[in-house]
């Protein structure tokens, strides 16, 4: 299953999908406080944690540009 289909079923409430997607991203976000002084990171990681669940479950469907209407944005012309 993708991460798209994880996501929709983690707005309808599934638990387990929701975990799924923060369990992908685990790996990133401990790298990333490598970064932080030692006794900041369990602190942010939880604040990132709950970031990242926001996200999750406020995360627009339909407002998602397709690439042709992404590079219009970017470049002001379709690719051709």
């Amino acid at each position: 299953m993708e991460i798209y289909e994880y996501m929709k079923r983690a707005q309808e409430n599934d638990k387990e999908a929701l975990e799924h997607i923060i369990n992908v991203f685990e790996p990133k976000v401990k790298y990333s406080l490598r970064m932080v002084p030692s006794e900041y990171r369990e602190d942010l990681e939880q604040e990132l944690k709950v970031k990242l669940i926001e996200m999750i479950l406020h995360y627009d469907f339909t407002s998602t540009p397709t690439f042709t209407e992404y590079m219009k944005a970017k470049y002001g012309h379709e690719i051709k």
